[in-house]
């Protein structure tokens, strides 16, 4: 079994690869009829406050590896957020949307300091539509949730970082001939384009958020995590030429 290790004390993994400084190995024990146990290092349970008794994760991975982990995620519930927000400000709703979904939360419940205007929450259902698989479930004058309905095992990474660099560098091109032709009238045109680059960046950074907090994400993409890396980091760049597309224009 290999387990990735966790630099900071508390993180809940320790590495047991081979490659890494940290090697120990350790021989399976039966233990009955049908169980078997390995024993982990005192110097890990030690560091995580771990005592005989105490609770631990086991998780097994697509690559055949098993995770042992002292907490079950890296970080809080990403099942729903509460947020407290201006119900008079469309950009401040936009942007706070925008932010929550990308962070993965599965429901966003946006609550105004008084009372949400109707330009607000127009505001709020026109943002929702642009967000990949996202919904407005319940809208109140006190109170709307936005829910994601997208099923993480549906979603191909992969596949949307293949779409978002057709859409960036189709911009870019275009933007690039609109520059040399002195085409004043092409900018409005690649707005649209950009805003479903955008989409996809931002479907690409909620998924990548994810698998941070929740390692069953990762097997529900279908990926490993350093895949992962490098598609949010391709992701990333590829988003920022299509703004600089849109700029050159």
């Amino acid at each position: 079994p290999t387990v990735p290790r966790s630099p900071r004390p508390g993180g809940g993994t320790m590495s047991l690869d081979p490659s890494t400084e940290s090697v120990t190995t350790r021989k399976l024990q039966r233990v009955g009829s049908g169980t078997y146990t390995v024993s982990v290092p005192k110097e890990w349970a030690d560091a995580h406050r771990l005592e005989a008794g105490n609770t631990v994760h086991l998780y097994t991975h697509t690559d055949g590896s098993i995770v042992v982990r002292s907490a079950e995620r890296d970080g809080g519930s990403l099942e729903s957020v509460r947020l407290e927000v201006d119900g008079t400000s469309s950009e401040v709703l936009r942007r706070t949307l925008r932010a929550a979904y990308a962070a993965g939360f599965a429901e966003v419940t946006l609550v105004p300091e008084e009372s949400f205007t109707s330009e607000a929450r127009r505001a709020v259902r026109s943002t929702a539509t642009t967000l990949v698989g996202a919904a407005v479930s319940v809208e109140r004058e006190d109170e709307v949730v936005v829910r994601s309905l997208l099923d993480t095992a549906d979603v191909s990474v992969r596949q949307s970082v293949v779409q978002l660099q057709f859409v960036a560098l189709s911009i870019h091109r275009r933007a690039t001939e609109a520059f040399l032709a002195a085409d004043a009238g092409a900018h409005a045109g690649l707005e649209e384009h950009y805003e479903e680059a955008t989409r996809l960046f931002e479907m690409v950074s909620r998924h990548f958020d994810r698998s941070l907090i929740s390692i069953r994400e990762l097997d529900r993409l279908g990926t490993s995590r350093p895949a992962l890396f490098d598609y949010h980091e391709t992701a990333r760049r590829l988003d920022r030429i299509a703004e600089r597309g849109v700029r050159i224009a």
